[in-house]
């Protein structure tokens, strides 16, 4: 009888400490769910049943990451010094889009650029690649041409067919002395061996994934991810878009093809964007 009572009287316990979390955890979502139809039904949800929604919060409910936003400031600092150099202010002065300041395109422009932290500028080239084929074509023929340094990010990268043609292109201009950097989702690329990244760094590249595990609580966001895929090469030519590096996204796996997706080759002043997005993604990955 004594046992019955003392299993009943932990049981009690610890839904009052379920509660009283669920408590702190409701005051929690009031204050930073970013909006009010999330925060009321988080809140809710976690003063009223706990026990359903406590542990679905900490892992999808919190939407800002203190270690991230850290990270992103000292980055920022640091590029901010980059572009106050001479060369790139008189870049930035010449390349600045021009646009009539009482038209509406004007304020859209303004607002684009306060939001991005990148100036608008023009004189860019734009290239359309309208399928997996197309865009990897012009990516390996770019990193092949590189001479200084090439920058490669993406959500997922398979130990497949094209992720070893990546890797091989990766690896041969390492060995000619170019500087490559290579980035990954650390969720989206969860089934890439660590031999993948191993024979890179054998090689001298440097190989890091995006990882949300930063922090105690931070390491329960799953839903924090780095989807980016960008190229840079040189500085001179750029890719971004929606394909990642898989066989299907060039249609060979026969249950998801065809695969429609598309990547777009830019030329000009606004690589910086791109430099400046994948600088961002590399201090969050390795604080350098």
């Amino acid at each position: 009888m004594n046992f019955i009572d003392e299993s009943s009287l932990l049981l009690a316990y610890l839904l009052a400490v379920v509660h009283v979390l669920g408590l702190i955890a409701a005051l929690h979502a009031i204050v930073t769910v970013r909006t009010a139809q999330g925060a009321i039904a988080w809140a809710l949800s976690l003063a009223f049943i706990p026990l359903l929604t406590l542990l679905p919060y900490l892992v999808f409910g919190r939407s800002k990451f203190d270690s991230y936003i850290r990270s992103r400031r000292a980055a920022d600092i640091e590029i901010r010094r980059g572009l106050e150099t001479p060369e790139w202010q008189a870049l930035l002065a010449t390349a600045s889009a021009p646009a009539d300041a009482n038209t509406q395109a004007h304020f859209d422009l303004r607002t684009l650029v306060r939001m991005s932290g990148v100036p608008a500028m023009g004189g860019n080239e734009v290239r359309l690649l309208i399928n997996g084929e197309a865009s990897f074509d012009a990516i390996f023929e770019a990193i092949a041409a590189a001479h200084h340094v090439v920058l490669v990010e993406f959500f997922i990268i398979h130990d497949d067919g094209l992720g070893r043609r990546l890797q091989s292109a990766l690896l041969e201009r390492a060995r000619a002395g170019v500087k490559v950097c290579l980035l990954y989702d650390s969720v989206g690329s969860h089934a890439l061996p660590e031999q993948y990244a191993e024979a890179l760094r054998a090689e001298g590249v440097q190989v890091n994934a995006f990882a949300s595990r930063r922090g105690l609580l931070n390491r329960y966001q799953l839903n924090f991810r780095n989807h980016r895929k960008i190229v840079v090469v040189d500085g001179d030519r750029g890719f971004l878009g929606g394909h990642n590096v898989g066989d299907e996204y060039l249609g060979l796996n026969p249950l998801l093809s065809p695969w429609r997706d598309t990547h777009v080759e830019v030329r000009g002043p606004a690589i910086v964007g791109l430099q400046k997005a994948f600088a961002e993604d590399w201090f969050w990955a390795t604080r350098s």
